[in-house]
């Protein structure tokens, strides 16, 4: 899902950065044209939406760097030049189960007043919530350098162990103290759950820089105004992502006007100099940019367009262009994102609409066929269609089910306080609805087609969605044979072969439920649950008749995952 962040920044600042001035409605334009929106305007505030492919463009100063490219009003922008620094960084192995990466630079000549420094801190926060994923993936640190003593050393270790005055604190804590007591300890405190050691990073004098991704020392990691040399730190957990940080502030502080300094991070085994800002180059075909875009440019055009968007041509061939991408686009990944620039400098109200040549019909992805045969067949058994939502609370999900609550997704500071999950299974919801329901009289018979959610550290969020089906019957003499001729039913009906194996689970009676087991070229795979539901969980919920049910990880079964 593609949301937008705001960037709020001062009119006059931006004309004076930008180097016009516009009115409004231009600015308005001009951003429209290039991607993003003005979301607003209040006694010489902007306040410009800018989209989650662009974390580059979160500072006033890229921002304003960005348009001066795109309204061809930079014409001697000098290429960033980077310098040794000195200062090397030393990473100890005990950071590979915490956090392992780090990237770092130094930034010099930069004068930094109120507006300056509030504009980097907006910046910091900004990526920390989005590109960051709020930290988990990575995180900043921003340091006076005068007050850091180098080289210095990346390490993790007990918490105990870790003991300094954090940020927005009258005294020294331990790292324990700081995520239970400590406001942002707190917040980011999940960040660094059934950890045994914390990262910290310290200066040759031993004294503490931060502890990353939580909080820095009020001693060494505060910047004001009137700073002139700065330290920048980066750590994470994916390399890519820490790289591609680091790249977007270089960015940033280029276009501020500051010297930019490398730094040499030592990992016993190799050792690399940050930032890179190698550029990749990039092919895209002639043919593929006109069918694309549906109009036929001239070379020229095509280099000027680029150009406008801070692309560099590197060789014109006769049916392809290759072009560097700048060091800092994060966001570009294949040929069509470079297309899509070339739509925002030739401006989308400049393409001519015309009617497609050819007639389509659009139609069902093989997952949403069987999503819909499975809703008419169980409508088609008299059952009713529940649709509940994905956040709810621990005590229903775990608690009331009569089971441990070890796959708890917890939502933290969270502001509604009954919603303190997302929910891994659904027959709890499904029970929640029939117990709503439950005035209309027996019986009930309800299904759910929907998502849970489940932890994959494949994934880049640590979590993915599954598709699952939940159905329930509630009667008098409901039993498990009720339940199992409904899944006998839509198994069959889906051409799957499955067998019952017995299991103990809190939320049914024991000796009446099983796990379904289907066989799958020779290897066994657990889809579901069974079985008719405990009177624990019936008196947990409230209710007086007997409820048999059925769970399937529907993923499992279309995606053969």
């Amino acid at each position: 899902m593609i949301f937008m962040t705001i960037l709020k920044t001062d009119k006059q600042k931006l004309e004076k950065l930008i180097g016009t001035k516009f009115t409004i409605d231009e600015l308005a334009s001009d951003l429209f044209d290039f991607g993003m929106e003005l979301d607003s305007y209040e006694n010489n505030d902007l306040y410009i939406d800018i989209t989650a492919d662009r974390p580059d463009l979160l500072s006033s100063f890229t921002l304003a760097g960005a348009l001066r490219n795109y309204k061809d009003i930079n014409k001697n922008k000098k290429s960033i030049s980077i310098k040794d620094s000195g200062v090397n960084i030393y990473v100890d192995k005990s950071v590979d189960s915490v956090r392992p990466f780090i990237s770092a630079f130094v930034v010099k000549n930069i004068k930094i007043d109120s507006f300056l420094l509030k504009d980097i801190i907006n910046v910091q926060e900004k990526l920390h919530e989005t590109f960051c994923r709020n930290r988990k993936v990575a995180a900043i640190g921003i340091y006076p350098l005068k007050k850091i003593k180098a080289p210095i050393y990346y390490i993790a270790k007990i918490p105990n162990d870790i003991n300094f005055k954090p940020l927005n604190a009258e005294r020294i804590m331990n790292a324990v103290e700081i995520l239970e007591k400590h406001d942002t300890g707190i917040k980011y405190a999940p960040l660094l759950k059934n950890k045994d050691k914390y990262p910290v990073l310290l200066d040759s004098n031993n004294n503490i820089l931060s502890m990353p991704p939580i909080i820095n020392s009020a001693d060494i990691g505060k910047v004001e105004e009137n700073t002139s040399e700065i330290f920048v730190e980066i750590t994470g957990i994916i390399k890519s992502r820490v790289d591609q940080l680091t790249n977007i502030l270089v960015k940033m502080f280029d276009e501020i006007g500051s010297d930019i300094y490398s730094v040499k991070v030592d990992y016993k085994n190799h050792v690399e100099v940050t930032p890179n800002l190698s550029e990749r180059r990039v092919a895209v075909g002639y043919d593929y940019i006109s069918k694309v875009l549906g109009v036929q440019f001239k070379k020229s055009e095509l280099k000027r367009l680029l150009k406008r968007m801070d692309y560099k041509v590197s060789n014109e061939n006769t049916d392809h262009i290759e072009v560097f991408v700048p060091y800092y686009r994060a966001d570009v990944l294949h040929p069509i994102d470079i297309v899509d620039d070339i739509a925002r400098a030739y401006k989308f109200n400049n393409f001519e609409p015309e009617l497609p040549k050819l007639a389509t019909a659009a139609g069902f992805l093989p997952k949403t066929k069987v999503i819909r045969f499975i809703r008419d067949l169980f409508i088609g058994m008299n059952f009713s269609e529940a649709v509940t939502v994905s956040l709810t609370n621990r005590k229903y999900q775990y608690e009331y089910m009569n089971i441990d609550d070890k796959e708890w997704i917890k939502i933290p500071n969270s502001k509604a306080g009954e919603i303190d999950a997302v929910r891994t299974w659904i027959l709890p919801e499904l029970l929640r609805a029939i117990k709503a329901n439950e005035g209309f009289g027996i019986p009930i018979k309800m299904f759910e087609l929907n998502d849970s959610c489940a932890v994959d550290e494949r994934t880049e969020t640590g979590y993915k969605n599954v598709s699952k089906l939940v159905a329930a019957i509630m009667n008098q003499k409901v039993t498990f044979t009720d339940i199992k001729q409904v899944a006998d039913t839509v198994l069959k009906a889906l051409n799957i072969k499955y067998k019952i194996e017995e299991c103990n689970h809190g939320s049914f009676i024991e000796g009446r439920v099983g796990n379904i087991i289907i066989d799958t070229n020779g290897v066994k795979r657990n889809i579901g649950l069974i079985g008719e539901i405990s009177p624990v969980v019936l008196e947990n919920f409230g209710f007086k008749y007997p409820i048999a049910a059925f769970e399937l990880n529907l993923s499992s079964i279309i995606e053969k995952e």
